[in-house]
């Protein structure tokens, strides 16, 4: 915004407003909401199991010693809360699991 004045005062200030909240809940159906990213596997929206909505993302199934990443980069320009919720299903062989969330 720009402040102006009497003898030629003239000054512009820059600032950045947040006006509410960013969500993704999966519920277009699709990744093209977000610049969602997947190096390894594609993922793919799901529509049996869900937090809230009708949808969720879920990775397609892997095999031992494989791994799969969804991944998004964000710009947060003050200081911000970032939260999901997960559902981990993982193969157990009764000491320490075989597959894990990292």
């Amino acid at each position: 915004f720009s402040v102006s004045g009497d003898n030629n005062f003239n000054q512009t200030l820059s600032t950045q407003i947040c006006i509410g909240s960013t969500t993704e809940d999966f519920e277009s159906g699709t990744f093209d909401v977000f610049p969602w990213s997947f190096p390894q596997e594609e993922w793919i929206i799901d529509n049996t199991v869900h937090h809230s909505g009708s949808y969720s993302a879920r990775s397609n199934d892997i095999n031992d010693n494989q791994y799969t990443t969804m991944q998004i980069t964000v710009n947060l320009t003050s200081p911000s809360q970032v939260s999901f919720y997960r559902k981990v299903s993982f193969e157990d062989n009764g000491y320490d699991g075989y597959d894990r969330l990292e």
